[in-house]
């Protein structure tokens, strides 16, 4: 939602919007980490779709606050790196009563493959970075 918003600002030459944007993000990051909320390292509700999209943002804001933050949470994911899984992370998939188990899958949204593009991203590997990338279908860019 925040980078919706922040493409709208920019869309409508509007930096107010953009700007609580940026502070909506913020607010992630400032919030105790088990508050954000995420299912785990991949897009689909987790860590590599955040930092997909404060990679996004920083592209043209480039707060210090996300810069900063997109690094830590970079190195996040790659602690989380798991050697026993067969794709190296695991989705977390909630269950009914509110668990979270992990769920082997090579995919892009809820897998292995959208979490290497993100780090991808991060480290601008080419073909990753500019206005018409991987995440077009993410409506990112």
């Amino acid at each position: 939602m925040a980078r919706a918003l922040h493409l709208a600002g920019r869309a409508l030459g509007d930096p107010e919007m953009s700007a609580v944007a940026v502070a909506a993000l913020r607010g992630v990051f400032r919030r105790p980490w088990p508050h954000a909320n995420l299912t785990g390292p991949t897009l689909c509700h987790g860590e590599a779709g955040l930092l997909q999209a404060v990679l996004r943002v920083t592209e043209t804001d480039r707060d210090p606050v996300l810069l900063a933050a997109a690094g830590v949470l970079a190195g996040r994911i790659l602690t989380g790196f798991d050697h026993q899984a067969p794709f190296g992370f695991r989705h977390g998939h909630r269950t009914r009563p509110g668990g979270l188990v992990g769920v082997d899958e090579p995919g892009l949204l809820q897998g292995a493959a959208g979490v290497a593009l993100a780090l991808a991203t991060f480290a601008r590997h080419p073909g990753t970075a500019g206005t018409s990338t991987w995440d077009s279908m993410l409506l990112l860019n």
